[in-house]
């Protein structure tokens, strides 16, 4: 008797083992995903205003050691409140932009606003843009999608 509880034990303890190795990989890569996130950096180039609207360039740089796949980038104006700013639904999709940016690749996106989309609306803050980036690391799947927003100076730090 004493030798088949000895199996059981050893076998138990292989299996969770097995079983805690296994979920502890997962959680490093989701970890490691959520770092390298952070490497996806996107600089304002320049903006103009034109008697049609504004135009805005961008320089968005993938410094991670990933492709990112199926990427969509946003341009949004925050909405002014009495509370401070909250998110504008509005958003304008880049011009410019690729489904696979590889590791360390660099791309000049674009965004023009038309003029009567802001004019007359002072509850936006066209002076602090923000920008949204939606996309999957390396495979498109849920488990590898990805989403990044915030302020001019989220994205450049």
């Amino acid at each position: 008797m004493g030798r088949i509880p000895r199996i059981v034990s050893a076998l138990l303890i292989v299996l969770l083992i097995l079983i805690g190795g296994f979920f502890g990989c997962r959680e490093f890569s989701a970890a490691q995903s959520r770092v390298d996130i952070n490497k996806i950096k996107i600089t304002q180039l320049n903006s103009s205003e034109l008697p049609t609207g504004i135009s805005y360039s961008f320089k968005l740089r993938n410094g991670t050691g990933h492709t990112i796949k199926q990427n969509t980038v946003y341009l949004s104006f925050p909405i002014k409140n009495l509370k401070g700013v909250s998110t504008n639904n509005f958003k304008i999709e880049a011009a410019g932009n690729k489904l696979d940016i590889k590791p360390n690749e660099e791309l000049t996106l674009s965004f023009f606003c038309q003029r009567e989309d802001y004019v007359n609306n002072a509850s936006l803050d066209i002076q602090h843009p923000n920008l949204e980036i939606k996309g999957f690391i390396d495979t498109v799947t849920e488990e590898n999608h990805f989403e990044k927003s915030g302020g001019l100076a989220f994205f450049a730090k």
